[in-house]
């Protein structure tokens, strides 16, 4: 090759590229850009060059290149490959409403053009994923109705696997299966692509509840599966699944190879080690459980996760007996915690260890704004059972007696109804109010023998002997 300036290395920078001279690429592409070029050579040398400053974690250098791309291109065939590139980078800097505009933009200009497929497609992951999930599947759907599965077979079945994990996320686990099925039934001899199609489909088996076959798909990705960190990840979730299952020794098992061939992912080995400490309290071994969850603590990238890892450590102190410590854990987990499930948690577990420490006044607080977070309308009801209790308590039965009715009508299974109405005709009987308390544990206790739950059949059945005695 000669150092002239205006040389167009573009074999040479092929040459680097393959090599994995990634540095030396840079060079070239620079020496090149340094060369006469006609403005459309020069886009495209300045599209790559960002591409692989964005690949290189690069991002201020991605970007610079990306912008000065844009502004020399005049397709625009040209402008939608650069909006794709920009998208890209800004997803990778986690800069996701920027990656979001581009990704819009890239639509627009590939507009019926064989590449608009690509850019729905990624367009609708970014959606799915940090978007809007009704939309990620309108696009989502489109990509796949536009790629034609016998030419393009690769680009039908990404968008294929693209769209089963949004229906996965938007609760339709069903119609993710019936997708992954058809994604796996493509004709390819790519074992890494049915790896990643058999690991979406153990993750929408566990929303489906089938766990056995959960493990299954993941075992078999695994077998197809040569990156260590996606092996990694297989790994944890198999233990995820064992630990549903109650097979706590097998994923502790499965967790001990992931952590190792995880630490390079800062992420991934935050969830391996948070696992860990939870199903070494789970599995008895305390000390274990505090040594893995206080490592979590400095895993920790985010707010959200140093929240999850101090909660998993509070409960696991509490579950020592030492509540006075636990309280510190769930009080920053209360202030770090964002997502409503994981904030309830933090209040109910320091609510539960106040009233340990004989502060049920702040456990009702702690309780009650538990029940506010919670949408889930038997744990919501479940959450008003424990606020009555403690009303009870503090003495103030008229709001005890309110709360009661609130879980009464918020509970939709049958056994939490059943303890409902057990709680409140039992109140009921106490506040004079036979005729409910009557009705109540009548009810309470048919719908325990018919769930054959003897322990609450026969206290339903006691109480209801002391209602009537009352109304003698």
């Amino acid at each position: 090759m000669t150092d002239r300036p205006d040389a167009y290395a573009h074999d040479d920078i092929l040459t680097a590229l393959d090599a994995g001279q990634y540095g030396r690429a840079i060079e070239l592409f620079t020496l090149a850009l340094n060369g006469e070029l006609e403005p459309t050579q020069r886009a495209a040398l300045l599209l790559a060059r960002g591409q692989l400053h964005a690949a290189l974690d690069a991002h201020s250098a991605a970007r610079t290149d990306l912008d000065a791309a844009l502004a020399l291109a005049s397709s625009a065939i040209m402008h939608g490959a650069i909006y794709v590139a920009r998208a890209d980078a800004a997803a990778a800097a986690d800069a996701f409403d920027a990656a979001l505009t581009d990704s819009r933009l890239a639509v627009e200009s590939l507009r019926g053009q064989p590449s608009e497929c690509a850019a729905l497609r990624l367009l609708g992951r970014l959606e799915r994923d940090h978007g809007d999930l009704l939309v990620a599947i309108e696009l989502l759907g489109r990509a796949r109705t536009g790629a034609d599965s016998e030419q393009d077979l690769q680009e039908w079945a990404e968008a294929t696997l693209d769209l089963a994990i949004a229906w996965r996320l938007a609760g339709d686990g069903e119609r993710s299966r019936t997708l992954l099925d058809e994604a796996l039934g493509c004709e390819t001899d790519d074992a890494s692509w049915r790896g990643r199609v058999l690991a979406q489909l153990g993750a929408t088996l566990g929303v489906l509840n089938q766990w056995d076959a959960a493990l299954e798909a993941y075992a078999r990705a695994l077998m197809l599966t040569e990156d260590q960190l996606d092996r990694a990840r297989l790994r944890y979730n198999r233990a995820v699944v064992l630990r549903q299952l109650g097979e706590l020794s097998a994923a502790r098992a499965e967790l001990a190879p992931a952590a190792t061939i995880g630490s390079s992912d800062a992420r991934l080995s935050f969830d391996i080690v948070l696992l860990r400490g939870v199903v070494a309290r789970e599995a008895g071994d305390l000390p274990a459980a505090l040594d893995a969850l206080r490592e979590a603590t400095t895993l920790a990238d985010t707010d959200e996760r140093q929240g999850l890892a101090r909660l998993e450590l509070g409960v696991t102190l509490a579950t020592t007996g030492l509540f006075g410590v636990a309280l510190d854990e769930f009080g920053a987990a209360a202030a770090l915690c964002r997502e409503p499930a994981e904030l309830a948690r933090a209040y109910r577990y320091r609510g539960a260890a106040r009233h340990e420490l004989g502060l049920p006044g702040l456990a009702l607080d702690d309780f009650a704004r538990a029940v506010q977070l919670t949408s889930e309308p038997d744990e919501r009801a479940r959450g008003e059972l424990t606020c009555a209790a403690l009303l009870v308590e503090l003495g103030d039965s008229a709001a005890a007696y309110a709360t009661l009715g609130r879980a009464c009508a918020s509970a939709s299974q049958p056994e939490t109804i059943a303890q409902a109405r057990f709680q409140r005709g039992s109140l009921a009987t106490d506040r004079g109010e036979i005729d409910t308390a009557l009705v109540d544990l009548c009810f309470a206790r048919d719908s325990a023998l018919a769930a054959q739950d003897m322990l609450l059949a026969t206290q339903a059945q006691l109480n209801y002997g002391v209602a009537l005695n009352a109304a003698m």
